[in-house]
């Protein structure tokens, strides 16, 4: 998962010559999501390997159909979230994502009606006060500066150089998050109901994401949604002349390619062998590791030219809400019980 948020925030960082010959952000918000899908396709491949020689669980219309639900939420929600990583720092969106674990909760809480703990219950409230402090962070940041690695030139669309566009990053977040909820609670759900392998859940949802992508999104993206990118939302001619001329956005999105495919194989085990909850719990591991690597590839590795640099006091006030994010996480899952 830090792989995948890593090289998702250096393709976005990265200046490409468009269809144009000039030189251009590469800031593509739907190509990451069809990326993400294709890498899930993968996984039909892993499934019949692994059920090679034995009676494999067929494919019916209605299968396809069910699993096709959690796959739209899964679009809705990377959308978002493309969004979030384009307008705001990658570490803050990292830890507004890992206010899944209440969404989730709540959701099972109320609609699967799965009560929740004392202990449980505590533990999302800490959460919650931990998710405030990282959006104020979040909105406040630089109060109207460029981002590390986002180029001035920028449209003012998608760079958010003011609180107005910092805000928004934030409602993107949020707004992925509580899409991404009722996606974990509807992939446990699936997994109960009809007993689907998890890398057919994966596959199937990965190959109805890629047809959707093609022929729904982009399109709409295309043709009916104006923006900076030669009067398009995306303009996929001109993504596709970028990734020609930069060897670095292309190896940049293998590597995300592959690392979806594991993120995405591994979660469905974690969610089939556990729970939903838990699946967003362990995603709560992941914003200390991002931070760390996005601190270390701009002070150790590219001197600046990506990754993410210390702030001063909104650096230590996320560092703060993290901290709050993990005794919650603890409390949650019953390994701290406080006084």
């Amino acid at each position: 998962g830090v792989i995948v948020a890593v090289a998702n925030k250096a393709m976005y960082q990265l200046e490409v010559v468009g269809r144009t010959g000039e030189l251009e952000s590469f800031t593509p918000p739907l190509f990451g999501t069809l990326v993400m899908f294709l890498g899930m396709a993968l996984a039909l491949p892993l499934h019949w390997w692994e059920t090679r020689g034995s009676q494999a669980q067929s494919l019916d219309c209605k299968t396809i159909a069910l699993l096709s639900i959690p796959t739209m939420f899964d679009l809705v929600s990377t959308s978002l979230a493309t969004l979030s990583v384009i307008l705001l720092p990658l570490s803050t969106c990292i830890l507004l994502r890992s206010s899944a674990v209440i969404f989730v909760a709540l959701l099972k809480h109320y609609v699967l009606k799965d009560i929740l703990s004392r202990s449980e219950a505590v533990g999302v409230f800490i959460i919650t006060l931990a998710i405030l402090l990282v959006g104020y962070v979040g909105v406040s940041e630089d109060g109207g500066t460029r981002q590390d690695g986002i180029d001035d030139s920028m449209p003012s669309e998608v760079e958010g150089q003011n609180s107005g566009g910092a805000m928004l990053g934030v409602v993107f977040a949020m707004g992925s998050v509580l899409v991404a909820a009722l996606q974990y609670v509807v992939e446990e759900k699936l997994l109960d109901d009809l007993s689907t392998p998890p890398n057919l859940l994966v596959g199937v949802m990965g190959a109805v994401g890629v047809a959707l992508t093609l022929f729904v999104t982009y399109p709409v993206y295309y043709f009916f949604i104006p923006g900076s990118d030669h009067g398009r939302f995306e303009d996929p001619v001109n993504t596709l002349v970028k990734l020609q001329n930069s060897g670095a956005a292309c190896a940049l999105s293998a590597i995300d390619l592959f690392s979806v495919l594991l993120l995405n194989v591994m979660t469905m085990y974690i969610m089939q062998r556990l729970s939903a909850v838990w699946g967003a719990i362990l995603g709560n591991i992941r914003p200390s590791v991002t931070w760390l690597a996005q601190l270390g590839l701009y002070y150790g590795v590219t001197n600046g030219a990506f990754g993410e640099s210390w702030k001063g006091f909104e650096s230590w006030l996320q560092l703060v809400g993290m901290v709050i994010l993990f005794v919650g996480m603890a409390v949650y899952n019953g390994t701290f019980e406080g006084p």
